[in-house]
């Protein structure tokens, strides 16, 4: 609500999302319900959405209660509260106890960071969700308890999740390679199936439109790596991996890395046999997500991987800190040396979080001062006539004219020329 009231009393009264992206899917969602097309333009099909579903959803929302501007904020609102309820239940489930529960809710609040992401109006705190939920389910597989209900469960997540955000792929390959590795070979066709069968059929569906096989964001900022180049893999590990995570925009990772291995190192053998396996998971969804994605940007790209992070670290965490009680027991211990090291970490962390929470007035400001006075302009001088821009959501949306996407996003011809 702070942030709410903030971000309209900094854009004149009217709520403006901290990015133009979320207006590409209203804009999308608004066609497909008014002209039966899947573009920014009416009547011209691309595929501009940098996810599956997500567009859909807001159509249906659009055909059943009107196109109201801050839908995406009360979904976004919705699934916040569902993707705390998985946080603490995959807590409940580890036998946290409930005030460390709620110290590790805020700082995974400011971690994720979820109020950032949360205004955004897209698509990612669904995703976190479901990441969420999957690695609340891999324990049981380690443990050996996983029931056919929890297979089923898993399989659901990933189909659902592939077609929320791509990046549910990285996720589905590093439980193939695990899933491998245990010899349950049917199993991993199943999680290939899973992922495979959205993807297949959205991008068939896309190239019988004129399209690519992948929407047109994937093609635009995706980062191909050759395989067979020992150059290319040296470019990537310099460029991506080291140069995002020491010297770029993916820092704050580390500031979850450090801590989750240093707790999984120092956590009791049965509680580090439970979730060794889902923190290589996470590691190697980590490693892919750094090759072929994007990190920094609004800090959304990468908020699925630190909001499971941050749950596996409390949860480890909690298993390697006694009662305060018992403090002269275990003092100058490898515990005392991670739960100082955790404390280290985490502080940056909440700040890191609480700045980026108090600058949404800001970013919305900034949508509000450019897309938003430009779409004014061209509906009022420009209506109705070809216009070319490099950012297309908001005046996609309200401004009335038919875009000209300089960058490509919403037109596939332009892509194509580049």
């Amino acid at each position: 609500m702070w942030s709410y009231v903030r971000v309209t009393e900094a854009t004149g009264g009217e709520f403006i999302y901290s990015l133009d992206d979320p207006y590409i899917h209203m804009a999308i969602a608004e066609n497909v319900v008014e002209h039966g097309t899947f573009g920014v333009n009416a009547g011209e099909v691309a595929f501009a959405s940098s996810s599956i579903a997500w567009p859909w959803v807001l159509a249906a929302g659009y055909a059943a209660f009107g196109s109201i501007e801050l839908l995406p904020l009360v979904l976004n609102i919705v699934f916040a509260v569902l993707l705390l309820w998985v946080f603490d239940a995959l807590l409940r489930d580890a036998q946290v106890g409930v005030w460390l529960r709620l110290a590790s809710g805020v700082v995974f609040i400011f971690g994720v960071p979820l109020l950032p992401v949360l205004f955004t109006g897209i698509e990612h705190v669904l995703h976190i969700a479901i990441v969420l939920a999957v690695f609340r389910i891999l324990p049981a597989f380690a443990a050996g308890d996983a029931d056919v209900k929890q297979r089923r469960l898993l399989l659901a997540l990933l189909f659902i999740g592939v077609l929320v955000r791509f990046e549910t792929l990285f996720l589905a390959a590093a439980l193939m390679v695990y899933f491998v590795l245990r010899r349950e070979f049917g199993f991993t066709a199943l999680i290939f199936a899973a992922v495979a069968l959205p993807v297949a059929v959205n991008g068939f569906i896309q190239l019988a439109y004129g399209g690519f096989f992948l929407p047109n964001s994937l093609m635009m900022k995706g980062h191909p790596l050759n395989v067979f180049s020992p150059a290319s893999w040296y470019e990537a590990y310099h460029t991506r991996i080291i140069g995002l995570l020491l010297r770029g925009r993916a820092w704050h990772i580390m500031l979850v890395l450090a801590p989750l291995l240093l707790g999984l190192l120092a956590a009791p053998k049965e509680l580090r046999g439970r979730w060794t396996p889902a923190v290589a998971v996470w590691l190697f969804t980590l490693l892919l997500h750094l090759l072929f994605a994007d990190a920094g940007w609004y800090f959304r790209y990468e908020a699925y991987l630190m909001a499971a992070g941050l749950a596996m670290t409390a949860v480890l965490f909690a298993g390697v800190c006694p009662s305060l009680t018992q403090w002269r027991e275990w003092r100058g211990s490898i515990v005392l040396v991670t739960a100082a090291a955790l404390l280290f970490f985490v502080l940056p962390l909440v700040r890191h979080g609480v700045i980026v929470t108090g600058m949404i007035p800001q970013a919305a400001t900034g949508i509000s001062e450019q897309q938003v006075h430009m779409a004014e302009f061209l509906r009022t001088h420009y209506h109705g006539e070809s216009v070319m821009v490099n950012d297309i959501g908001y005046i996609g949306w309200r401004g009335e004219v038919r875009v000209v996407d300089l960058v490509g996003l919403g037109m596939t011809e332009v892509i194509r020329a580049r």
